[in-house]
């Protein structure tokens, strides 16, 4: 099993870095392009790359077994899936870490401050200044115009509703929360 965790890493790896290459090579989105939309479009990629590699990962897997013949023997076989659902759960697992690793890099409020201080010319800011480069209103409307495009929320005049979609994904969020003990209700 540890020959197939070690296939497992080496696709991992093989992955990570095919989209890295693909993000490096992708022009410049457009100036308007919401950075959620680029989000998107970053962790679709991702997951093709991932798909891909892990399409990699079970021909190697069973080429290699096929020329063990293992595959033939019953006891092989039970061995032989194990070992692939075992490689499989592993490279799924590294897999999301990316992912959620990608994810928080991009979207957290912390490390965007800490960026914004690191960026200022004293690596000092006061709170004003701090607003001033970090705007909440702007990134409020930044993250509606987001969901809009994603079809989480409508419009209507003032008011923003929440589409099926949106209540879905609110409610995943809450349950999700209340079993981690996260959020504000803590």
């Amino acid at each position: 099993m540890l020959k197939f965790m070690l296939l497992a890493i080496a696709c991992s790896g093989l992955s990570l870095a095919a989209h890295l290459v693909l993000i490096r090579m992708k022009k410049k989105g457009l100036a308007t392009e919401l950075r959620i939309l680029k989000l998107r479009r970053y962790a679709w990629s991702a997951l093709m790359v991932w798909l891909f590699t892990f399409l990699i990962y079970a021909y190697i897997f069973f080429a290699w077994f096929d020329k063990t013949g293992i595959l033939d023997a019953e006891a092989g076989r039970g061995m032989a899936a194990a070992s692939f659902l075992f490689g499989i759960f592993f490279y799924l697992i590294l897999s999301f870490v990316y992912l959620a690793f990608y994810y928080l890099i991009d979207r957290s409020v912390s490390s965007t401050l800490l960026e914004i201080i690191d960026n200022s010319p004293s690596k000092k800011l006061k709170l004003k200044e701090i607003e001033m480069e970090y705007n909440v209103g702007r990134k409020y409307e930044t993250e509606l115009t987001g969901m809009l495009d994603g079809g989480f929320i409508t419009q209507e005049s003032r008011y923003y509703r929440n589409t099926m979609k949106g209540k879905v994904y609110a409610r995943s969020i809450k349950s999700i929360k209340g079993l981690l003990k996260l959020g504000t209700g803590g």
